[in-house]
């Protein structure tokens, strides 16, 4: 004979008229299967929310649906967590291969000025890094042309 125990009542809707639950079923040989229901009361007559009703208190029900909800805020919680976690990495190694597609100009990387080089090395965004190797060449050009410019010290501030 198999045995059917309900599991995890829980409030379907906001006006308590439909329950979700698990209905785990036991067969002679132990084996187990479950199945998930909604369970509503329309007539009177649902004896599936009459065995319920009976066996559980709506504290119970209402404790059940809280903790579903509460599992569910935690678990979009911990997805906007990691989704900001992988942008922000992807971000980082974007601007990782940028840096390097940067310093393989050879007018960049044997550049002699090693302020503006650190600068580009240490900037934090993209575009920064862009700024800055921008900065260098421009100042490495106006060197080659004999044409004196401040120091990297000196430059133009990005914020």
């Amino acid at each position: 004979m198999t045995t059917r125990t309900i599991l995890e009542p829980r409030w379907g809707d906001n006006e308590k008229t439909s329950i979700v639950a698990k209905f785990q079923y036991t067969d002679e040989d132990g084996a187990k299967r479950e199945a998930r229901a909604v369970i509503t009361n329309t007539d009177g007559a649902n004896p599936d929310w009459a065995e319920i009703m009976s066996t559980f208190t709506t504290e119970e029900i209402d404790n059940n649906t809280q903790e579903r909800l509460d599992r569910i805020a935690e678990a979009r919680k911990e997805q906007e967590e990691s989704r900001t976690r992988d942008k922000e990495r992807h971000l980082q190694e974007n601007l990782f291969d940028l840096k390097l597609q940067l310093f393989e100009n050879p007018l960049i990387s044997n550049s002699e000025d090693m302020e503006r080089k650190r600068n580009v090395r240490r900037a934090t965004t993209a575009i920064n890094a862009e700024f800055f190797a921008i900065d260098l060449l421009i100042h490495d050009a106006f060197k080659r042309a004999g044409i004196d410019l401040p120091d990297a010290n000196t430059t133009w501030s990005t914020t």
